[in-house]
């Protein structure tokens, strides 16, 4: 009985000195942030692709529209789409980039699909990017299906039934970019507002 008491006491301790710990740490960090220095063992740089994600964030917050450019499954074309905007210093922000390692299967609009958004004054730059990296390669390099010869289509046909008579539902190759481009979004009429 004593034992059980004493293991009770001691854990309620060591909880609140590891609670008292983390406050401590935190409160560190939060002056720290504050002084613009990182705390210890913290990295200065902020993960590569944020900055363009929070420039986006931080002019929607100001007041600058945001537009969907288009729809995109495969993980690799998000990473691939991220690089090219970092690049190119375009805002960006994608909706449920996540769900595609979720929920496998056919891509269906707003159900596993990431949807990409710019900046409205962003639009004709981020669709040359897109449009460029969805053609491809034009030197010889991965063939896309629908531009392939007759025979990589025949695989990709039969890959495709295969995938249905077995799955229940198609999913985009790992070569076949799944990008589905929006057209630039109209202005309503006479909206006076």
């Amino acid at each position: 009985m004593n034992q059980k008491i004493i293991a009770a006491a001691m854990a309620v301790v060591f909880g609140m000195a590891l609670i008292g710990y983390y406050r401590e740490r935190q409160k560190k960090r939060d002056a720290e942030a504050k002084a613009g220095t990182p705390a210890d063992g913290d990295a200065a740089a902020p993960e590569e692709g944020v900055e363009m994600e929070r420039a986006f964030l931080d002019e929607v917050s100001a007041g600058r529209r945001a537009v969907r450019i288009a729809s995109v499954y495969n993980q690799y074309d998000i990473m691939f789409i991220k690089s090219l905007f970092q690049s190119e210093q375009i805002p960006y922000y994608f909706e449920f980039e996540n769900m595609s390692k979720l929920r496998t299967g056919i891509p269906v609009f707003s159900f596993n699909n990431a949807l990409l958004n710019v900046l409205e004054d962003d639009y004709d730059d981020a669709r040359a990017v897109l449009e460029a990296y969805k053609r491809g390669p034009g030197d010889g390099g991965a063939v896309d299906a629908e531009r392939g010869d007759a025979k990589s289509r025949g695989a990709e046909r039969v890959r495709n039934v295969a995938e249905i008579v077995i799955g229940g539902w198609k999913s985009p190759s790992p070569g076949e970019r799944a990008i589905e481009l929006y057209d630039r979004p109209t202005s309503p009429q006479g909206s006076g507002n």
